[in-house]
């Protein structure tokens, strides 16, 4: 077993890393499920429905530029947020993480006479949740490289998604992909997703679709005429 301290956990909103703002960060999700329970059961019996899932965060208030109020409060109520968030923190490649794109739905201050101002906000996912993980942990990257390859041990076959954050930009243009392998890339591979060109900070999901054969070899590809980006990648197989 490996179990794992939440101090370190970590939680990008949009291509903000907000880690240091919040004390708790809860990704929920469930599914309905409808009843089909007949004359003559001694217990009721379901089937599954729609997936569903909701992420809340709790922290402290800051209000300074760039800081968790101006960052939250300019989303409030916007739909396709890019958001992971990482128990314990995005440690490594193969990091496991949770990963949405969602609605603001709720954001609160709360002051008290005795005690630090506060701030909690809420997210509706319209992905459901999504297990992803890491091909890049929130790090600089000063040249075009290859990332470190993660070895899923097996291929999939139904598709999934890819999460970017960019959250530090010096440069003119910054390209992030990501490429599967067979062979370890030792001798062929292709791309799998292609992120948008970035130019500033920010952050993009992109869906793999179903039925698309993921390979056992991944990693990120980065490139362009940037200067050094600080970024996180990330991959979901369905």
């Amino acid at each position: 077993m490996a179990f794992i301290h939440g101090k370190g956990s970590a939680v990008y909103v949009g291509g903000h890393n907000l880690s240091a703002y919040f004390k708790s960060a809860s990704p929920k999700a469930s599914a309905d499920t409808a009843d089909v329970t007949c004359l003559g059961a001694a217990v009721k019996s379901y089937l599954a429905g729609l997936k569903d899932a909701t992420l809340s965060l709790e922290g402290v208030f800051d209000g300074a530029a760039d800081a968790v109020d101006e960052e939250l409060a300019a989303i409030f109520g916007s739909d396709d947020k890019v958001l992971s968030v990482y128990p314990g923190g995005e440690s490594a490649v193969g990091t496991v993480g949770y990963g949405m794109q969602a609605t603001h739905t709720g954001y609160e201050v709360t002051a008290e006479v005795g005690g630090v101002v506060s701030c909690s906000a809420e997210f509706q996912s319209d992905v459901a949740i999504e297990r992803i993980l890491s091909l890049h942990p929130l790090a600089a990257v000063a040249a075009p490289a290859n990332g470190t390859t993660h070895n899923n041990s097996a291929a999939t076959t139904d598709g999934g998604s890819a999460y970017l954050h960019i959250t530090a930009w010096t440069g003119t243009d910054f390209t992030v992909s990501i490429r599967h392998s067979t062979d370890n890339f030792a001798a062929s591979d292709d791309e799998l997703v292609a992120f948008t060109q970035a130019t500033a900070i920010g952050a993009e999901r992109v869906a793999i679709a179903a039925g698309t054969t993921v390979r056992q070899y991944v990693r990120a590809v980065f490139s362009g005429t940037f200067t050094t980006v600080t970024c996180s990648v990330a991959l979901w197989r369905r």
